[in-house]
């Protein structure tokens, strides 16, 4: 990736942050604030918990960049096909400063947190990171 494709990487993660961050204090559901924000970039993505968890590229939590999807469990526990040990319950976007934009299952309103607020104790499993805008 030539710098100028890594810049414009960076500009686009960059805008779904800001993008998502406008989106404090409403009300809508975790998938629906992925999808929202990614479309404002013109990039489709299905609203479903499962079809997020294989979009884009798999990364290492370690290596997280802003507009990076993170999951964990959740209330509502959802199986990839012929899986039953590792659900996914939630969906938020990272933010590059330690912070996790995502519609909380409990307040229902999208907030911003502290990544490990995010990984709360009672569904606060990590289950993954998924890098939609490429940035290699």
């Amino acid at each position: 990736m030539s710098l100028r494709q890594k810049a414009e990487a960076d500009r686009l993660g960059a805008e779904v942050v800001r993008f998502a961050r406008s989106m404090v204090g409403l009300s809508m559901s975790p998938t629906g604030l992925v999808v929202l924000c990614f479309a404002e970039l013109g990039v489709s993505l299905a609203d479903d918990l499962l079809a997020l968890h294989r979009a884009g590229d798999q990364i290492l939590g370690s290596d997280l960049l802003p507009a990076d999807l993170i999951f964990r469990t959740g209330p509502h526990d959802v199986f990839h096909p012929g899986e039953r040990r590792y659900g996914i319950g939630h969906v938020g976007i990272y933010t590059g400063d330690k912070t996790v934009i995502h519609a909380s299952f409990w307040s229902g309103r999208v907030d911003e947190t502290d990544i490990d607020e995010f990984f709360d104790a009672a569904y606060g499993h990590f289950r993954g990171t998924r890098r939609i805008i490429a940035r290699t």
